[in-house]
């Protein structure tokens, strides 16, 4: 380490490590460091809900938390209303949307650097949605966007829909890791004023 680096300023203690160490794996991929960290608060989570629960049974149950949490997350967007109307006709619309299971959580669960590849993806399974199932009826996505100034050419009106699934994306990817933050803490508490 040169004398400049940061981490020699750090003491010793373990926040300020683990504060170093997440940010060094956010400047790596920030995608992968957000998806571990919420591994670890819903890990933290199921042992402390589930203390007897070990190894694969752990893992399972963290991962069947994750997939809950994201998929009864929500958005107040246009295009997560559209998505949530279209879904009472058919509850399998997110699977043309984000994939199933570990893919849907993934596809949620994105860095804000992921947002535009992802949200583009989602908008296309859209498009094959309604290309595919022309008989549900689903309102087109530009449906939505009537309200945002004129002139709107193709790539601009692409750009406002993608943005808006992007939004919506990044709210119920928020929406999780609020409410994991919030039922861990809650979760540990409870556990202190036991003791």
């Amino acid at each position: 380490m040169n004398p400049g680096d940061p981490l020699l300023r750090l003491n010793d203690s373990d926040q300020n490590w683990i504060l170093a160490l997440a940010n060094t794996l956010h400047q790596i991929d920030r995608g992968e460091a957000l998806r571990e960290m919420i591994q670890l608060v819903a890990r933290a989570l199921i042992k402390h809900q589930k203390p007897k629960l070990f190894g694969e049974e752990l893992d399972d149950a963290v991962s069947e938390e994750i997939f809950e949490r994201v998929v009864s997350s929500y958005s107040d967007t246009s295009t997560y209303e559209l998505i949530a109307m279209a879904k009472d006709v058919d509850p399998d619309l997110d699977i043309w949307l984000f994939g199933e299971g570990e893919d849907y959580v993934n596809s949620i669960l994105v860095s804000d650097s992921e947002l535009p590849a992802v949200a583009g993806q989602a908008y296309r399974g859209a498009l094959d949605y309604l290309s595919v199932n022309p008989e549900r009826g689903l309102v087109h996505p530009r449906e939505f966007t009537k309200w945002y100034p004129p002139p709107r050419d193709e790539d601009e009106e692409y750009n406002w829909i993608v943005g808006d699934f992007g939004s919506m994306i990044r709210q119920r990817r928020n929406h999780v890791i609020l409410g994991l933050i919030e039922a861990c803490t809650t979760s540990n508490q409870n556990v202190k004023h036991r003791d």
